[in-house]
């Protein structure tokens, strides 16, 4: 019978033989983060396949455990949650990889697209001409690009 206290955190990039140690690492601490209450989630290990990392919750901080995750994907999620959730699928996407985190007796699943997702497109620089009027404050810079402090008339600061 499994044990309602276990999570597997699967990441669909390596096998338990190929997964950097410095690499997992860095996704088992942003996974404890993720799921709160860190003293009480421990590491139970991998199981083949994929890596799959299995975790393990203290049976008296399951319910927080539970709660907080519910959070993830929500626009209320607190900023730390959300923080995770990014790291985590960040790491997934440098791998070309996704992820899930599975409850293993109820099934509740956290999916981090990974790769899958589509980054945003990158705007900018943008380059207008246009004037500013005011009162030159300040002339400096130490490369090659001339920077330039100015006052406008209504008071306003411009760099």
């Amino acid at each position: 019978m499994m044990n309602d206290s276990e999570f597997d955190f699967r990441i669909a990039a390596y096998s338990p033989e190929t997964i950097p140690m410095e690499r997992l690492a860095r996704y088992l601490t942003e996974l404890a983060t993720l799921m709160g209450n860190a003293p009480h989630v421990h590491f139970k290990g991998l199981r083949k396949g994929s890596t799959v990392v299995r975790a393990v919750v203290e049976q008296e901080d399951i319910p927080k455990v539970q709660a907080r995750l519910q959070l993830v994907g929500r626009l209320d999620a607190p900023p730390d949650v959300v923080r995770c959730f990014r790291a985590i699928n960040g790491l997934l996407r440098e791998d070309n990889a996704r992820g899930t985190l599975k409850h293993v007796r109820t099934a509740q699943v956290i999916k981090f697209p990974g790769d899958e997702e589509a980054l945003p497109a990158r705007i900018g620089p943008i380059k207008e001409a246009g004037v500013l009027d005011g009162e030159i404050v300040r002339v400096g810079g130490k490369d090659r690009t001339i920077h330039i402090q100015l006052i406008g008339p209504d008071g306003q600061e411009y760099k």
